[in-house]
């Protein structure tokens, strides 16, 4: 009896090392079709860093041929150059318009008067054309009722 049961243990015991075997080829082979070998994954890492650098060089000829192209918009296209001669008249076209605009109003307060006149003081001709619009009335009645005295 005693040898039976040892018999049937080694039977059962042979079967269940089969099973596992086969279980852990089974595992094996999942693992196998899961994922590629070594050598076809560094095959298919390498073939996706050329893709990759491809497209990173396409994308960079693009970029310079844009930047090669945004001048040639622009070709045609000239900051206009003034001339020391054009800017000499504009200045002087300026100051005659401000002098004049002196000339056009009448100040209405002792402060302004005496600004206006300050800023003619140099040149004698423009004080008399300034001083032209006034009445001696106008005059005392800007200095009535200010700190300035009229003398």
């Amino acid at each position: 009896m005693i040898n039976k049961m040892k018999s049937e243990m080694e039977v059962a015991l042979k079967q269940a090392v089969e099973i596992k075997k086969k279980k852990n080829e089974e595992k094996a082979k999942k693992e196998k079709s899961k994922s590629p070998p070594k050598k076809e994954q560094k095959a298919k890492v390498s073939e996706t860093k050329k893709n990759f650098d491809k497209k990173k060089e396409e994308v960079e000829k693009n970029n310079v041929e844009e930047a090669r192209q945004k001048p040639q918009m622009r070709k045609g296209y000239k900051t206009p150059q003034i001339s020391e001669e054009k800017i000499n008249k504009a200045t002087k076209i300026a100051t005659e318009t401000i002098e004049n605009s002196i000339f056009r109003t009448k100040a209405r307060t002792a402060y302004r008067f005496e600004k206006d006149f300050n800023s003619l003081k140099k040149e004698t001709s423009k004080i008399f054309q300034y001083l032209k619009q006034y009445q001696p009335g106008d005059l005392q009645n800007l200095f009535k009722d200010s700190q300035f005295s009229a003398d």
